[in-house]
């Protein structure tokens, strides 16, 4: 009997250091999942904080894309929220489609 209540124990200890590392991920992204060219910025930027050449490119313009396309729904009078289509659309434009079929 003791041995089972400590097991149970064990498991809920357990799933609450789950729960807290959820919760730290959350708090280091500001809650929100990273869309596709913030993934690819967050891989391909070194610990100096600056991608190389070609990384630094295709980062700063699809920075450009998201701005220009913010700044269209702001004079159409829309949220500029962008939705995952639009960032999506915008990685594919500056670093064309997926090559291995994966994302």
């Amino acid at each position: 009997m003791c041995l089972i209540l400590e097991e149970r124990v064990a498991s809920v200890d357990h799933s609450e250091d789950d729960d807290n590392e959820e919760e730290d991920e959350k708090k280091e992204n500001g809650g929100v999942n990273p869309d596709r060219c913030k993934m690819f910025e967050l891989t391909h930027v070194h610990d100096n904080e600056k991608p190389d050449e070609p990384n630094s490119k295709a980062i700063a313009l699809m920075k450009d894309k998201i701005d220009k396309m913010k700044t269209t729904k702001r004079a159409s009078q829309l949220p500029e929220v962008l939705n995952d289509f639009e960032i999506n659309e915008v990685y594919v434009a500056v670093l064309g489609k997926e090559t291995r079929g994966g994302v």
